[in-house]
């Protein structure tokens, strides 16, 4: 059975969705097309809300949460690390820092 080639673009409205997903979301939809995980990566952090929980708290390094602060382009407004035991205050401060706007 031949490969079924995959659309170049995906719908604008899946740009309106993806900025209110959880981080632990956005990771699942770029498992789920070519399409999908660039457009992801392309825009990592379109998120307003930064939640990390289970299962990816445990893989949070600062370096990571370094690499979601220059991706966010200081768009997020809040901020939630749940059980994130990696993260140190020094990189929770970087965060924090390029990120002005966050409220919680």
């Amino acid at each position: 059975m031949a490969e079924e080639e995959e659309p170049s673009s995906l719908h604008e409205g899946i740009f309106f969705v993806l900025p209110y997903l959880h981080l632990f979301e956005l990771l699942s939809m770029a498992r789920v097309c070519k399409s999908l995980r660039d457009a992801v990566r392309e825009d990592m952090v379109p998120c307003l809300k930064l939640v990390v929980d289970e299962p990816l708290s445990f893989r949070l390094t600062d370096d990571r949460l370094a690499e979601l602060a220059a991706k966010s382009q200081g768009r997020v407004q809040v901020l939630a690390l749940i059980g994130c035991i990696n993260i140190t205050d020094d990189g929770l401060l970087g965060f924090v820092s390029s990120n002005p706007k966050i409220t919680e």
